[in-house]
């Protein structure tokens, strides 16, 4: 259980951090990202406020269609990505990280970051987010199509909803929504789930 915790933590603080970096890149925000700046611009929040309020509703209904997916990182998902996001946000601000070549890096770490958080709290199996908890009900619910196109589908939909609603579209929106599906997917078999299954190293006991 603490390998899973450390896991599902880990996961929801670099997702957090990751949000905040594309942010800042300003090349275009994450698919779910869009969605929330999207909302948020409608009711006047800010993205702390509208990402808990969005998250919370999108709870209630897996509460009641697929509560297996909801769990302590779901929780810590609701509470600390919005908060996350905007201190990375304000940090790397602060510290002058705004040059065409910080937020060109600061877009592909953010991207790469992101897929590697999602990855860990996916293999911890103590809950997901949201809207992670779309992509991964409709793949257990039609399995003859994979996880990836499932997310690449409703990244899509939060893409078009973010343009309608004058939220920051751009390239690397679009590189979001085509590769996180393949990269999260990548990240589970190469590092979250080794890192889950590892087994701890047997005492040498010819010493004795």
């Amino acid at each position: 259980m603490s390998r899973r915790m450390f896991l599902a933590g880990s996961g929801v603080l670099l997702c957090g951090i990751s949000v905040g970096m594309l942010q800042v890149a300003s090349f275009g925000f994450d698919p779910f990202t869009c969605f929330v700046t999207a909302i948020d611009h409608f009711g006047h929040l800010s993205f702390a406020v509208g990402y808990p309020i969005i998250t919370a509703v999108m709870l209630i209904f897996f509460w009641i269609v697929n509560r297996h997916l909801l769990g302590i990182a779901t929780i810590l998902n609701l509470f600390l990505i919005g908060t996350c996001a905007q201190v990375t946000k304000a940090l790397s601000l602060s510290l002058g990280l705004d040059s065409f070549t910080s937020r060109a890096l600061f877009m592909v770490s953010g991207l790469v970051l992101m897929c590697l958080a999602s990855a860990l709290y996916y293999t911890a199996d103590l809950g997901v987010s949201g809207y992670d908890a779309v992509a991964l009900t409709l793949a257990q619910r039609f399995r003859q199509i994979p996880f990836r196109w499932w997310r690449i589908s409703c990244d899509l939909i939060c893409v078009l909803v973010g343009f309608a609603g004058q939220a920051s579209v751009g390239i690397g929106t679009v590189i979001t929504a085509l590769f996180m599906g393949p990269l999260i997917t990548f990240f589970q078999k190469t590092v979250s789930e080794p890192l889950l299954n590892q087994k701890k190293p047997v005492a040498d006991k010819s010493a004795d």
